[in-house]
């Protein structure tokens, strides 16, 4: 059995193998037994002989030929690997990124899988092709289409995204808690986050959720206030009675959620989170920390549907997929979606 110790060493093999520069996360044979993999905090990959423990390269050089290097930084420290029956290894990135290598090529993975690797605190389709826009604790904002994840190019939030809205022409914005609102661009391959300097809005306290209404104007919410937003300048501003924390836009209707509203929509017996308007202006979704979904109708006030315990932990991001389909994501790091029938 061998394992890695905290100054880079792998001890039991009869000789102790000094290959990584800083700790050791982990060590995993293959399945066959004829090779083993190390991977390490110095963002490196190491593959070596299953016998005799030595380094796959030239031996006369005593140089490895099949070491991958995965960058600089925290994010790029490697934290666990494994075999798969196809004989790749599988190595898990500090900044929950899965690297695929094919042990027969160097230099960099044959793939990298991504995905959210924190809650998902924001979310919506941005595209009619079904790519979703999701934002995640750590300020991390991801695109999501087919069965692939992709974090966006452009610098992101350095916190938490509280909310996520789609403009009319296409335009993603987001809403963090570094207290901007940034723009998200759509591009030929895909969505891309302009420099700060071109698309961000510094907000007067901590951002809850926003919304786009039909002329692009973005609402947000804040600790005590609603800021309007257009073309990056504010517009106009509120402070409703209660503590706004959701709002959402269909045209030039607005609704603004709040942590104690004494109103005929009050299901939720916590924080309300998200709100998101059907197409038609007629229905109204919300999620909220007591981790369920409503769906409230304006013609019927009285009559709501109730999805309860739509996610572990809470709701964080709800928003319509379609006329009777809806998506919800919530702490668990999951999007779900969610077939609605109105009442008669």
């Amino acid at each position: 059995m061998d394992t890695g110790s905290s100054s880079g060493e792998i001890i039991g093999h009869s000789k102790t193998i000094k290959t990584h520069t800083k700790y050791v996360q982990d060590v995993k044979y293959a399945p066959s037994g004829d090779h083993f993999a190390s991977v390490g905090s110095d963002a490196k990959v190491f593959l070596y002989d299953g016998k005799t423990g030595d380094t796959l390269g030239d031996v006369e050089s005593k140089k490895a030929v099949t070491t991958w290097t995965l960058g600089s930084g925290v994010n790029n420290q490697q934290v666990g690997n494994v075999w798969t029956e196809g004989d790749d290894i599988v190595s898990l990135s500090m900044s929950g990124d899965l690297n695929i290598f094919d042990k027969r090529t160097g230099d960099k993975p044959a793939r990298v899988l991504q995905g959210p690797s924190k809650p998902i605190t924001a979310a919506v389709q941005a595209s009619s092709s079904g790519t979703f826009i999701e934002g995640v604790a750590d300020g991390r904002v991801l695109a999501h289409s087919g069965s692939e994840y992709s974090y966006l190019d452009g610098p992101g939030h350095t916190n938490l995204v509280s909310g996520i809205a789609v403009a009319s022409d296409g335009k993603v914005f987001s809403a963090g808690y570094d207290d901007t609102v940034r723009e998200i661009t759509p591009d030929v391959s895909g969505f891309i986050i302009p420099p700060h300097s071109q698309s961000s809005f510094s907000t007067a306290s901590q951002p809850k959720s926003l919304a786009v209404a039909g002329d692009s104007t973005v609402f947000v919410t804040e600790v005590n206030a609603v800021e309007a937003i257009r073309s990056n300048q504010k517009v106009y501003d509120f402070q409703p009675k209660f503590t706004p924390s959701a709002v959402a836009a269909s045209g030039s209707v607005v609704a603004v959620g709040g942590e104690m509203v004494n109103s005929r929509w009050s299901n939720h017996s916590g924080r309300v989170l998200s709100l998101a308007w059907s197409a038609d202006g007629k229905h109204c979704a919300s999620g909220s920390l007591d981790t369920h979904v409503y769906v409230w109708s304006i013609a019927k006030p009285m009559k709501n549907i109730a999805i309860k315990n739509a996610a572990a932990g809470s709701v964080n991001a709800v928003f319509w997929l379609g006329e009777t389909k809806l998506g919800s994501a919530g702490a668990d790091g999951c999007v779900r979606t969610w077939d609605i029938t109105f009442h008669a």
